[in-house]
């Protein structure tokens, strides 16, 4: 595996291992004391270990790559497999394939006993939304030039937050209500990163000297706190409503890690 790929690799493996731990304490009161809840779950690792309660390290079984992930309340992972979804559940065997026929799989949301994902198609992106089924439910049409990242602004998944690369080249968010297809943007034209945080809540970081963070509350369109952060390079930010704590994943000469934003100072402990 060249230098490449194998970066790319550990990335999509510590995003796996920030979700799971950000899911634990939800799951943990649905899967028991989770001893062998993920034996047997594609091609296992010969050394199997515990990366939360009820979860274990394993290599999920893709034809292609690992284009985005997620985990539900419930602790089932997904999985975009560029044209097919892949569902693992620790109270089932094996993996199932909930939506296949795809053209090219790149996000991937579940709420609601929804599954929403963005495919690109012959140059459009859709936004599809399946029931856990894999019958279709709505699709609506994202005009951007790349879709980074989306998250639902709440359980139910009636709006979405994406952050998107437009046609000239700027990274900007827009709110997409999935019962009515109405997109609104919101006034940032250079987003760096961004997660939900809460209820109708986003987190945003914008680049500069320094970064800057701010908690945008999107129901009254007005930012409810700014800070300064030490830095502001790291790949991805994640959210804990439950342990109100901000985790980023960070780089460095030894590999990637998790750690925290302070969000009263700025400052990112790892």
């Amino acid at each position: 595996m060249d230098k490449k790929n194998l970066g790319k690799t550990m990335r999509i493996a510590m995003l796996v291992v920030m979700l799971l731990v950000l899911q634990a304490a939800v799951t943990s009161s649905c899967s028991g004391n989770g001893e062998g809840s993920l034996k047997g779950v594609g091609a296992v690792i010969e050394n199997t270990r515990t990366i939360a309660e009820g979860f274990y390290a394993f290599k999920p079984p893709v034809t292609y790559d690992i284009l985005d992930i997620e985990v539900d309340k419930s602790g089932v992972l997904y999985i975009a497999e560029k044209d097919k979804v892949l569902r693992i559940s620790s109270k089932k065997q094996g993996h199932e394939e909930p939506v296949t026929g795809l053209g090219y799989c790149q996000n991937i949301l579940a709420a609601n006993e929804r599954i929403l994902l963005v495919d690109q198609s012959d140059e459009k992106k859709m936004l599809k939304i399946y029931n856990t089924k894999g019958t279709l439910l709505g699709n609506f049409e994202i005009e951007a030039f790349r879709i980074i990242k989306m998250q639902s602004l709440d359980d139910k998944g009636k709006t979405i937050a994406l952050l998107i690369h437009d046609e000239d080249r700027n990274n900007k968010i827009i709110l997409l209500d999935t019962e009515n297809g109405e997109i609104t943007s919101l006034d940032y034209t250079n987003v760096r990163l961004f997660c939900t945080f809460g209820k109708d809540k986003i987190c945003v970081i914008t680049p500069g000297s320094p970064y800057t963070l701010e908690i945008y509350d999107t129901a009254n369109d007005k930012v409810i706190n700014s800070v300064n952060l030490s830095t502001g390079v790291f790949p991805d930010i994640a959210y804990n409503e439950k342990s109100k704590t901000l985790y980023c994943l960070s780089s460095s000469d030894i590999g990637s890690e998790i750690g925290t934003i302070d969000l009263e100072t700025g400052t990112v402990r790892t």
